[in-house]
């Protein structure tokens, strides 16, 4: 039996995701994207509610279509915590709270996972830099599948695809999606 993995790393800036079929002998990713977002330009913005509805919108079109498309049956989302500006902390909560909105909207009740668990599932360490997570994540799938799907994407703007793989398998880690996967024994 095999399992549907979605995992986000939430942002009003950037949001990455990745959607992973796994089973017993498999891991096989089979879409990646970042989603990304900017501000208008003061001159542009009428009122700053408005341009959060419009950069929400942004973000929820494509996240939403992706579920919709490879239908999940596990989502995962990289928690916020940690300590962040109240501007930052605003904004991503923001991104976390719509990536949960969507993923309900699905009949997915996601799982969250901190940043340490995330690295730690990608790399095997809780110190791993951003770079060093990117580089185990694209071994683990495929660079040149990497490569392909986020072709559009901003080189500088990757790593938010590579957290949400890393999300995933987190998620992987949970003794209930273990056992579903038939990768863990029985009690």
């Amino acid at each position: 039996m095999g399992l549907r993995l979605l995992g986000i790393d939430p942002g009003f800036t950037s949001t990455g995701y990745a959607i992973i079929d796994v089973g017993r002998k498999h891991q096989k990713l089979l879409a990646a994207g970042v989603i990304h977002t900017k501000p208008q330009t003061r001159l542009k913005r009428v009122a700053r509610g408005s341009d959060d509805i419009r950069r929400i919108a942004e973000i929820f079109k494509p996240l939403n279509a992706a579920i919709a498309e490879h239908k999940p049956d596990v989502a995962a989302i990289e928690s916020i915590a940690g300590s962040l500006s109240a501007r930052s902390a605003t904004a991503l909560g923001m991104g976390f709270s719509l990536a949960v909105g969507v993923c309900l909207s699905h009949g997915l009740e996601p799982l969250d996972f901190g940043a340490l668990e995330v690295k730690e599932a990608a790399t095997g360490s809780r110190n791993a830099s951003k770079t060093v997570v990117g580089g185990a994540i694209k071994a683990r799938f495929g660079g040149a599948l990497w490569d392909k799907l986020l072709e559009p994407v901003a080189r500088s703007r990757r790593e938010h695809a590579y957290d949400a793989a890393g999300v995933a398998l987190a998620a992987l880690n949970h003794p209930t999606l273990k056992l579903a996967v038939g990768l863990g024994a029985t009690k």
